[in-house]
């Protein structure tokens, strides 16, 4: 049992003039304030709207059908008419009675 632990270890350790890699680069500690920077202005704006992530929004599944197989469910397969579509019917009062 101690030599899975000890092998393990021994993974991890690199062997002598090897350095690991997130020690270079833009990404570096020692340059995310300097040199990330300078790169980011040199690339100009698009680079900075890369970052910027945008949420897509939820796709109905009938939209997705119709994207996947060109089959559109919202129209009538006999008549070709669009489909009637369900909701909520309006809160209509009936009138009150004359007394």
């Amino acid at each position: 049992m101690d030599t899975d632990l000890l092998a393990r270890f021994v993974q991890h350790v690199l062997p002598p003039r090897f350095v690991k890699i997130r020690h270079y680069g833009l990404h570096a500690a020692a340059n995310a304030t300097t040199r990330l920077e300078l790169a980011r202005e040199r690339l100009g704006p698009r680079a900075r709207l890369r970052r910027e992530r945008v949420e897509p929004r939820p796709i109905d599944w009938r939209e997705l059908l119709l994207q996947l197989t060109c089959i559109d469910v919202r129209v009538c397969p006999a008549c070709h008419e669009h489909a009637l579509v369900r909701g909520a019917l309006p809160n209509v009062r009936a009138p009150p009675e004359a007394a």
